[in-house]
């Protein structure tokens, strides 16, 4: 619903605007983006990879080891896995 809302509005400004749901650290959902992007538009030219996590307030040294795991599986990993 998130996607469509901001899609709409997207659109409602004139902009050209195509959406579709992808949790980054999903091999299926990064396939899923890659693909219907390609299929829409022929092509990638730019990545911007922009999502980001911090399932955490405490100081970096402080932070559990699975704070840590999540940090890296969506704020690093799927960066590069996204663009492989």
């Amino acid at each position: 619903a998130n996607v469509d809302e901001a899609v709409a509005k997207l659109k409602s400004k004139g902009i050209d605007a195509y959406g579709i749901v992808c949790h980054v650290s999903n091999a299926q959902h990064r396939r899923n983006l890659v693909e219907k992007t390609v299929q829409k538009y022929g092509k990638i030219d730019i990545v911007v990879c922009n999502a980001a996590a911090n399932p955490s307030t405490d100081p970096i040294l402080s932070s559990k080891e699975a704070v840590l795991d999540k940090l890296w599986e969506i704020n690093v990993k799927s960066s590069i896995l996204l663009l492989q």
